[in-house]
């Protein structure tokens, strides 16, 4: 049975025919002009499901090393400024100037060196505070602040002094002992041991030949000429028989004849200098007890001397005494004492080592209502401490700034230890919300605090670089050229003649100068460690900042190549081969054409058709 073919039949089947073949034209020409694979999800779902995962992969690197690009600068910024930083207090010129400051014979060394420690901490504070764009490098999470500033000769780090820590609790009114016990110091040094004690000085001029007595030694001074002798025989400068010779004569020189031997090339007797050694020691360094016991009175040792208190000054017990009496006196002569007889026996139980903390002052109803006796073991301050002094007085307000200074100190620790957490495509994790997994976030905050370190040490010094330069400047700031000592400010101007002369004619000034200069050479000498131990913190945190740099560097270019290797992965996947493009558009355009011209000669014989 046949089927007529109408040429309606014809007409729709090429239409469809056409318009299959213009879409399949269309879609080659967009294929070789945007060279996409597939312009929609469902050409080829599971290339677009790949691809879509291979772009994210792609945004997410690409952002990760953004940020580490940035962090990275931000990071080697620092790294540069702190390397400034570092190099100054490295110079070579600078720390044999700090030497020769502490220990050479030039007072100018020391003022030159009081103005570069100056420069040096400003400069350091001024580094500190560089920028990197609009944010500050070392002010951890405030970074729109400048970290560092300095107010009243404090260097505050956002706010809050460095120095914090260095309150202690508000104690009893200080009995001044341990200025006593200086000053008694002070003064015996200041004394020759031949010129104090009558027997030293009859047996030294018997000895010399200023006197025609001649008088044995006493103990102390035997003991020093056995020393001398021992040394003279160890150091191979005399043999044992002619320091025996010499000792046995020295320590009884009216019933031993004086020693010809050794002798020199010329056949001349060699006295030993013994005598002279001897004459030119102090009271202090006459008997090594003295300072043993200012050491254990002053609690620079807790070892207390089996020996006798040499003198009563040294003597706790006596000062205590004494302070007792001076009170009674006051007292009943209708005068006020600004100590208790409680507080001054307190104070010798301190001193004693019979109680761990001086006497302190007693804490009002005020004081309490903070929360002082909820405080539990670890609290630094009371939970209801208020944010402001004003209107507190007195004892109340010097407890006030006990507590505030541990609340800083606290306030420091956490500043020191801030965290700017970023994604640097570590597999970025929380344990729990807001509760990053660390080792899996970037940690970006720099905390200038923790670079130049905060607080007080044991001996109450500064630990930030900055004040220990600062303190030590002003510690060489009162060096007297012309007295070669550290005094105090209102002696810096005598001249040499005036300042020598008073230190023979005055023994109570010359006490006080050499208590003052003790006091101040070794905090010289003290600060000078510290500043050493600090400087090589800086390059400690200097050190793990270029570490740390180094590692972004190596993320940097580890996402730059995870960032090319996932692009090329998109492309291959989304787009096609160019020659296979243009053969597949060519054998398209070719099937259109041939659609077109099939199409022509059959609608054309159709209408002939028709028409006859």
């Amino acid at each position: 049975m046949g089927f007529r073919i109408t040429t309606n039949m014809m007409m729709n089947s090429y239409k469809f025919n056409l318009q299959n073949s213009t879409l399949k034209l269309s879609t080659a020409r967009d294929q070789m002009m945007t060279r996409q694979a597939f312009s929609s999800y469902a050409d080829d779902p599971a290339a677009a499901t790949l691809s879509f995962r291979l772009r994210r992969d792609f945004y997410q690197t690409s952002n990760y090393l953004a940020n580490t690009k940035d962090v990275y600068s931000k990071f080697n910024t620092a790294w540069n400024n702190l390397g400034g930083v570092v190099e100054d207090l490295s110079d070579t010129n600078a720390r044999v100037s700090s030497i020769r400051g502490n220990n050479g014979t030039s007072g100018e060394s020391r003022t030159a060196l009081a103005v570069v420690l100056r420069e040096t901490a400003e400069s350091v504070v001024q580094a500190m505070n560089q920028k990197y764009g609009d944010h500050f490098i070392f002010a951890g999470n405030d970074a729109l602040n400048a970290p560092f500033s300095w107010k009243d000769g404090k260097l505050l780090y956002r706010g809050i002094d460095v120095n914090s820590g260095s309150i202690p609790k508000p104690t009893a009114p200080d009995p001044g002992w341990m200025k006593k016990l200086a000053l008694t110091k002070g003064k015996l040094e200041s004394q020759k041991y031949v010129e104090q004690q009558p027997d030293a000085k009859a047996w030294y001029e018997g000895v010399t030949g200023q006197s025609a007595t001649l008088t044995k030694a006493n103990d102390t001074i035997a003991k020093m000429l056995d020393d001398y002798a021992d040394r003279a025989v160890n150091s191979g400068a005399m043999s044992r028989v002619d320091a025996d010779k010499w000792l046995n004569y020295y320590k009884d020189p009216g019933n031993t004849a004086k020693p010809n031997s050794p002798v020199n090339k010329d056949g001349e007797v060699i006295e030993p200098d013994w005598v002279r050694q001897i004459s030119e020691l102090s009271m202090w360094d006459s008997d090594p007890s003295y300072q043993e016991w200012y050491d254990y009175d002053t609690m620079a040792s807790d070892v207390e001397p089996t020996s006798k208190c040499p003198t009563v000054d040294l003597d706790l017990e006596h000062l205590k005494d004494a302070t007792l009496a001076e009170r009674k006196d006051a007292i009943d002569n209708g005068k006020e004492y600004p100590l208790t007889e409680a507080e001054i026996n307190a104070w010798y139980d301190y001193y004693t080592r019979k109680e761990e903390e001086p006497p302190l002052k007693e804490q009002s109803k005020t004081v309490k209502d903070w929360g002082v006796d909820a405080m539990k073991e670890g609290d630094t301050y009371p939970a209801g401490l208020p944010t402001s002094r004003d209107g507190l007085t007195g004892t109340d307000l010097e407890w006030y700034n006990y507590y505030n200074d541990k609340r800083n100190v606290e306030l420091l620790d956490k500043m020191a230890s801030e965290e700017m957490y970023i994604d640097l495509g570590m597999g970025a994790a929380e344990s729990s919300p807001n509760n990053p997994v660390k080792g899996t976030y970037f940690n970006s905050a720099l905390c200038g605090v923790d670079f130049l370190n905060y607080g007080v040490d044991k001996d109450g010094d500064p630990m930030s670089l900055p004040m220990i330069m600062r303190e030590l400047a002003d510690v060489f700031d009162n060096w007297h050229e012309n007295g070669q000592k550290y005094v105090p400010d209102e002696y810096k101007d005598m001249s040499y003649t005036d300042f020598q002369q008073k230190m023979k004619d005055d023994p109570d000034f010359a006490a006080e100068i050499n208590a003052f200069h003790d006091e101040y050479e070794a905090k010289a000498f003290r600060l000078m460690d510290k500043l050493k131990a600090a400087q090589e913190h800086t390059t400690e945190k200097w050190v793990e900042l270029d570490a740390q740099s180094v590692y972004l560097k190596t993320s940097e270019s580890r996402l730059t190549t995870q960032k090319s290797d996932l692009n090329l992965q998109v492309l291959d996947l989304e787009q096609v081969d160019l020659a296979e493009a243009i053969t597949n558009l060519s054998w398209q355009q070719y099937c259109y054409n041939s659609a077109l011209k099939i199409g022509n000669q059959l609608l054309s014989q159709s209408l002939i058709d028709y028409m006859s």
